[in-house]
């Protein structure tokens, strides 16, 4: 499958761009309105919810003083943060082959399905869990597995569902197709 138009990621057919500019525009100020636009872009929290694994996995009175790590928890916390890691480029790479920021804050050009896209609506924020997840078994902390939960919740419940709800205003009947054969996740 190319992209929803049919086309490698065209914009909305026939719609013109300064039409697909303004329903973007719209969408924002009514998301903007609803305070519904996060303030800091998800994936900026990465690293400091990295450090706070780091820290709880140290405090936990049940850590390992020795860190060791058995052959299978390295492979899996290696796989899982190369492979988050990985989602999270070929999701972006992916935008930007279409044209459509990275950024939420800008107004997408584009309602992107393919590549990563195919299988979940949110392949940068899954890859952010992997990574965390990953870190935590690494860690062998389960305070850190913790976090890596509690980050997944705050990607849905904060980012997905916005940005769900911004990209149906800007794309109407062709984003509820894409969302009807896409899961959110996996």
């Amino acid at each position: 499958m190319a992209g929803w138009s049919g086309g490698g990621g065209d914009a909305v057919p026939g719609a013109g761009a300064a039409a697909g500019a303004r329903r973007a525009g719209a969408a924002r100020a009514r998301l903007a309105a609803l305070g519904s636009v996060p303030a800091v872009p998800a994936l900026v929290w990465l690293l400091p919810a990295i450090a706070l694994q780091s820290m709880l996995a140290a405090a936990w009175p049940a850590s390992p003083a020795a860190f060791e790590l058995s052959f299978a928890q390295a492979f899996a916390s290696f796989a899982a943060i190369l492979g988050g890691g990985w989602l999270i480029r070929a999701a972006a790479v992916e935008l930007d082959w279409n044209a459509t920021p990275v950024c939420v804050h800008e107004a997408p050009r584009a309602l992107v399905a393919t590549g990563p896209y195919r299988v979940g609506r949110h392949p940068m924020y899954l890859g952010a869990a992997l990574v965390l997840a990953g870190t935590a078994l690494a860690l062998g902390s389960w305070p850190a597995g913790g976090v890596a939960a509690a980050y997944l919740a705050w990607l849905d419940l904060r980012h997905a569902r916005a940005e769900d709800a911004a990209l149906h205003a800007c794309f109407g009947p062709a984003w509820r197709a894409y969302a009807a054969r896409t899961r959110r996740w996996l």
